[in-house]
């Protein structure tokens, strides 16, 4: 069975969003979401897709990251951070003839960074390593999603 884009789809759902700021220098945000329904509507090209879950849209999605920034001392400007994601099953494939579910996983990332300036300008520089423990798993496709990767950038303001 092929998914055809047409027709209308519906979503329902909770979505929150929460910084804290305990201290000038340390960040924590939490974020998630829930649909409560995800489904399409309408679709006049293939009429058993209606009722369908929506495709690539996890259940849930769950983050909660922190940073810490160093103020003063040898490390000023130096700040380091991480966090885990949760993602809830997916349906890849929502197909009433052919439902295909993705896993629901947990994803750790790490980063370091160091802010100076260059001249007058200022210059993020930062590290990060994304999908830590280098977890297989489907990225709400047919396909892996990634593996672990490391990223190194430097971020110029003018």
């Amino acid at each position: 069975t092929v998914r055809i884009a047409a027709g209308q789809t519906q979503t329902k759902g909770y979505e929150s969003e929460w910084v804290w700021t305990p201290h000038l220098n340390y960040q924590v945000l939490l974020s998630g979401s829930y649909f409560t329904k995800k489904n399409e509507v309408t679709n006049p090209a293939e009429p058993r897709e209606i009722g369908s879950h929506l495709e690539s849209v996890p259940r849930y999605t769950v983050s909660l990251w922190n940073k810490y920034t160093f103020t003063t001392g040898g490390l000023k400007g130096a700040y380091v951070g991480g966090g885990f994601t949760a993602l809830g099953e997916s349906y890849v494939h929502p197909s009433l003839t052919v439902p295909i579910k993705s896993d629901p996983v947990v994803l750790a990332d790490v980063l370091v960074g160091y802010i100076t300036k260059v001249g007058d300008l200022p210059v993020n520089f930062h590290a990060s390593v994304r999908n830590l423990a280098d977890t297989r798993h489907l990225n709400n496709t047919f396909q892996y999603g990634e593996p672990r990767t490391y990223r190194v950038g430097a971020r110029l303001s003018f």
